[in-house]
């Protein structure tokens, strides 16, 4: 580490910015089960006229429950992918702007000081890169920190939406074992009357 200790809070300044992307590539599997789970509790509010009378009261329950979860899920994976304030460290530019304002209030104050421009502005400016450090790296913990909240709540919530998902598709089991009853085919060939027995896929 240097004198100064820039190398410590440039060593943090990124981790935290690699910490970021990390969760980045975490969002990308929940994000992935919410649109499977869209189109499965889609295909169940379509198809519930399979299940038996009997368990359509339960099938409802599951399948209301499921759907809760989900948009709960949403809700906290939007906050982790929006809504969030990262800290960043300066433009070039703007450090560049910063020096030159340095040399020329030292021409002012020269007199005043014990040290020469070069010494006096090399220190005023790692002073400046470490509290940009710093100030950046405590903003990208707090953000990181929340992110990482809201994507465990949001990981749990599809959890929860899978399960009931899956019991609501439970409900269909009797019907496909059930299977369909065969019904008649009927075709009028050259005024004569064709039955024929079909089974229904």
């Amino acid at each position: 580490m240097n004198e100064d200790g820039t190398e410590l809070y440039k060593e943090l300044y990124y981790k935290e910015m690699e910490r970021k992307e990390q969760i980045n590539a975490r969002v990308q599997i929940p994000l992935g089960l919410i649109v499977v789970l869209i189109s499965g509790i889609f295909y169940c509010a379509n198809s519930m006229h399979q299940v038996p009378e009997s368990g359509r009261i339960a099938f409802l329950f599951f399948l209301s429950v499921s759907l809760i979860s989900l948009f709960v899920a949403i809700f906290f994976i939007n906050k982790c992918i929006f809504r969030n304030k990262f800290g960043y460290f300066p433009l070039p530019s703007e450090i560049k702007t910063y020096q030159d304002s340095l040399y020329e209030h030292y021409q002012k104050i020269k007199e005043k000081c014990d040290v020469d421009a070069e010494t006096y502005v090399n220190q005023k400016i790692s002073k400046f890169l470490i509290e940009s450090y710093i100030i950046g790296t405590d903003n990208n913990i707090r953000t990181n920190d929340s992110r990482t909240k809201f994507l465990q709540k949001s990981s749990l919530a599809v959890s929860a939406s899978v399960i009931f998902l899956v019991i609501s598709f439970c409900f269909f089991i009797p019907d496909l074992l059930a299977g369909k009853e065969p019904t008649q085919k009927i075709e009028i060939i050259n005024d004569k009357i064709q039955i024929e027995d079909t089974q229904l896929k």
